[in-house]
């Protein structure tokens, strides 16, 4: 015995696939979740620089407080007219030698793979220069950094 199978035949609805209206209003509501979530993207990106800043700002500055330290104990040779400052970054970075007849060296900044290039980067990415990154401002004071 043969059955006899039917097939349907699908009558055109408006409710058959995507209208194009449909199409405009995900498309739409995917254009606006993007544009929401780049500013947010940009911010985090900008925050991390900042922090990675900071964090440089505040190692750069410990070690100038530890070479103004040795210095006010004429524990290090300084030039006159310094204050006991260091004269720039690559001197806090390869460090000095302590005493007269020491062959002991004191190294200020010690970040590996970073160095003084390093810090000129990070700094150069914010357009700032060495005398507000040092804490340093011109009559040889210190700076709120």
């Amino acid at each position: 015995m043969l059955r006899r199978i039917r097939f349907h035949r699908r009558r055109p609805s408006s409710e058959a696939g995507i209208t194009l209206l449909e199409l405009i209003v995900a498309c739409a509501i995917l254009l606006i979740l993007s544009g929401a979530a780049l500013p947010v993207a940009r911010y985090s990106i900008i925050h991390k620089k900042e922090e990675l800043l900071r964090y440089d700002l505040r190692q750069m500055r410990d070690a100038i407080d530890r070479y103004k330290d040795l210095a006010d104990s004429n524990k290090i040779r300084v030039e006159v007219g310094s204050e006991g400052y260091p004269p720039d970054l690559e001197t806090l970075v390869k460090g000095v030698k302590l005493g007269a007849g020491d062959d002991k060296k004191v190294r200020f900044l010690r970040r590996s793979g970073y160095g003084h290039e390093g810090y000129q980067r990070t700094f150069s990415a914010f357009d700032l220069d060495a005398a507000t990154v040092a804490g340093i401002d011109d009559s040889g004071g210190r700076n709120d950094v």
